[in-house]
């Protein structure tokens, strides 16, 4: 299998749920979900959303990491709202993610360049990597670190994109169209086989 983060997203769900619970403080007061998205190149630190439903009504997520042995909750980014599923070069030096710059608005995905390897708090720049008609969720480098294969809805439907690492050359993998619920499956399956 092509695809290496599956165990370590495995392990992040365990781990994240079983720690989280005893730093609640630490969270914000009106934190009613917190999940799990990503884990750092060095696989030390688990990053994860904590979601807050507003007065609004709306439902806002902060981006926290915290160690595996349950240690050490920090904010780990705040670049817009709802933003997340961070997911690093082997290097830890870059991460591509999503964030919704404001409330209500689409979730696009930006490139940070981190001035310190696994840390999204100490970035260098930051390069907004789709303007997309509606959101972009779920980037992931591709094995050479070359492209990023993420979930859109660009066409109405969900499907699963790739571009290049820059935002460039964007193609649409899943034609022909697939019900949503296929989506995550083809990621898993087919998507590092046409790398």
């Amino acid at each position: 299998m092509k695809f290496g983060l599956v165990g370590r997203t495995a392990a992040c769900l365990v781990v994240c749920f079983g720690t989280v619970a005893g730093a609640g403080a630490a969270l914000a007061d009106g934190a009613y979900h917190h999940m799990p998205t990503g884990i750092t190149a060095d696989s030390k630190l688990i990053i994860f959303q904590s979601w807050e439903r507003q007065q609004s009504g709306k439902n806002v997520s902060q981006l926290f990491s915290i160690k595996a042995d349950g240690t050490g909750l920090k904010r780990a980014l705040q670049l817009g709202v709802n933003e997340g599923w961070p997911s690093f070069t082997k290097d830890g030096k870059r991460a591509v993610l999503f964030s919704r710059l404001e409330l209500g608005g689409r979730a696009e995905l930006f490139l940070l360049d981190l001035a310190e390897a696994n840390n999204l708090g100490e970035f260098s720049t930051i390069t907004r990597l789709t303007f997309g008609e509606d959101s972009d969720f779920f980037p992931s480098w591709s094995p050479d670190e070359s492209q990023i294969v993420f979930y859109g809805h660009r066409s109405g439907e969900a499907q699963i994109y790739v571009m290049d690492a820059d935002g460039s050359n964007v193609r649409d993998l899943s034609k022909p169209r697939k019900k949503s619920w296929f989506i995550y499956q083809y990621v898993n399956i087919e998507v590092y086989n046409k790398f």
